[in-house]
């Protein structure tokens, strides 16, 4: 089983976090674009709106005019009635001075007719009486002539101007039935397009409110998915913090011990040093005793082979093997040492390479979409781009590769206790975690941006 992570795993799980915040940055801009669209169908609303009250407002003034038109057509009639109730007075009063007049020709008619019979029967007798009467018919006559040719001009008069009066009556009645009609015929026209425009208009403003229902189901249902991802996004970015902050804890753990480790050499190293100079003195007094021991051995050999075999090694001192198996083992140790600092080195200058390249290809993929403006990024905001409630830098991101570097499966790393394992091993785990989660967030993100 694996003892680390790798610094492909974190890349991998970094290139994937980057995906799912691009992704976000998309969702986040068709919610502001569905956002834009609704603002513009209710702009649309409000001024067709407007138009249905202004039309409103035309059919309340044509409710006007034919109310005016009704009240002209009742004055129309009124007129009328009292044209024909004066035209009947003035035939009524024709007719009565024509009776008159036939009248008074026949009371002309009757004293003429008198006198003669008055005449035929006694000529002789009333010869006086005659020339009075003649006398007197004759000025009866001449009065009741004048007077009756003054009331038959008066009454010419009086029915010429009548039949002019009825002419220019019957004409101006003519006229305003015509007008009237046309009136009629305008209002009707004019109330014809605006029901059919209101029905138009009504028919729009309810496909108009439909649609804004439906758009804002889609907006409350987009809302809820962004909460939702909003949630998981910072549980997720919590959850991120803990895995940073547990490598921290880990590579500050690791780091104190290869601290401790590099003591425990120095202390050693001087441990060995101190022993080695005590040795080389106690070599140095005991080689000036040796030549009497050699003389003494030389004498007494049973002696010398017997203090050699009784005498053992002092406790507090290295042997010569030892110390040569110490120094040998410490001059790996600082190649080891060395080897590893190199490797480090190596490994985070491959990162930073990785890590450049890594920016280029996002900066090359966000250039790629650049069509709206706000996915407009530069290079150099690549470096540290910033989301809603997070920051990403290119120097965070480097560390976090030299302490998953330092987790890596070295010479070192063998020495690393059940503990140690268990901990990376929970980490692993709670990036696979992470890894599902961008998953999942992932295809809800498709999901929305579908139904959107």
């Amino acid at each position: 089983m694996e003892s680390a992570i790798s610094a492909e795993e974190f890349q991998r799980f970094q290139s994937q976090l980057l995906d799912l915040r691009e992704e976000q940055i998309q969702a986040t801009d068709m919610r502001l674009r569905a956002e834009a669209r609704v603002r513009h169908l209710e702009e649309e609303l409000s001024t067709a709106l407007k138009l249905a009250e202004s039309y409103k407002y035309d059919a309340a003034h044509a409710q006007d005019v034919l109310q005016d038109n009704k009240r002209l057509r009742e004055k129309l009639l009124s007129t009328e009635s009292s044209f024909q109730l004066q035209s009947s007075t003035l035939r009524a009063e024709c007719h009565r001075l024509t009776t008159e007049l036939d009248r008074l020709e026949l009371i002309l008619n009757k004293p003429t007719q008198t006198q003669s019979c008055q005449t035929a029967l006694g000529v002789s007798s009333l010869s006086d009486a005659f020339v009075q009467t003649d006398e007197t018919l004759d000025a009866i006559t001449d009065t009741d002539s004048a007077s009756s040719f003054a009331i038959i001009a008066e009454l010419q008069s009086a029915l010429s101007v009548t039949e002019v009066t009825n002419s220019l009556l019957t004409q101006t009645i003519s006229t305003l039935e015509h007008k009237l009609s046309e009136l009629e015929s305008c209002v009707q026209t004019d109330l014809y397009g605006l029901r059919s425009r209101l029905s138009e208009l009504v028919t729009e403003r309810s496909a108009l409110l439909e649609r804004l229902r439906d758009l804002e189901a889609v907006i409350t249902n987009a809302a809820d998915t962004e909460r939702d991802l909003r949630g998981q996004l910072d549980l997720v970015r919590s959850r991120g913090e803990k895995v940073n902050r547990e490598l921290r804890r880990q590579l500050c753990r690791l780091v104190r011990a290869q601290q401790s480790e590099l003591e425990q050499l120095s202390l050693n190293r001087c441990s060995v040093y101190s022993s080695s100079s005590s040795l080389s003195s106690n070599i140095n007094s005991g080689s000036t005793t040796t030549a009497s021991n050699g003389e003494l051995a030389a004498n007494h050999p049973d002696t010398s082979e017997r203090k050699s075999v009784d005498d053992p090694v002092p406790s507090g001192l290295f042997s010569m093997a030892d110390f040569k198996a110490l120094i040998d083992r410490m001059s790996e140790v600082q190649e080891e040492n060395c080897a590893f600092r190199r490797r480090i080195q190596r490994l985070e200058s491959q990162l930073a390479e990785k890590s450049k390249l890594i920016q280029a290809e996002l900066h090359t993929r966000l250039v790629g979409n650049s069509d709206a403006p706000h996915n407009r990024i530069t290079h150099a905001g690549i470096s540290n781009m910033k989301f809603p409630g997070t920051t990403i830098s290119s120097t965070a991101t480097q560390s976090a590769f030299s302490w998953l570097s330092l987790l890596k499966p070295s010479s070192t790393s063998a020495n690393l206790s059940i503990t140690n394992l268990e901990t990376i091993n929970r980490l692993k785990k709670m990036c696979e975690e992470l890894i599902t989660q961008n998953m999942q967030l992932s295809d809800e993100l498709d999901r929305l941006r579908d139904r959107n």
